[in-house]
């Protein structure tokens, strides 16, 4: 399969993502979520929170099954076609998009509570 950029570039992305979605779900899930749930005042809450927990673990097998293929791309070993590779990146990166916008609606939810003394749904 011919592609852009070199075989190290894919190597450290292949590198980067699991390691960068690790990271960023720690955070998550030991600052922005608890403090999330304690603001909350609510049952919905936990919901949400479970929920994005829950998009944590699709998004680690996700990552780890783009990271194999990146690597295969880079030692000239992937047997997918350049499109469906195409599409397996693009589908990841919705998925992210779409999490981190319910991240971010939480985050201000939870900043503007906060800024009002309130709870986040009182």
């Amino acid at each position: 399969m011919q592609t852009p950029g070199s075989p190290q570039d894919y190597i450290k992305l292949a590198d980067a993502i699991p390691r960068l979605l690790d990271e960023t779900h720690e955070l998550e899930e030991t600052v922005l979520f608890p403090d999330f749930h304690r603001q909350s005042g609510s049952y919905f809450a936990g919901v949400v929170i479970e929920r994005l927990k829950a998009e944590h673990r699709c998004d680690r097998l996700s990552a780890e099954e783009l990271s194999r293929t990146l690597r295969a791309v880079a030692n000239g070993q992937c047997k997918l076609a350049p499109d469906t590779v195409a599409y397996m990146v693009r589908g990841f990166l919705e998925s992210l998009r779409r999490h981190i916008l319910s991240e971010k609606l939480m985050l201000e939810a939870l900043l503007a509570a906060k800024s009002e003394q309130r709870e986040v749904f009182g």
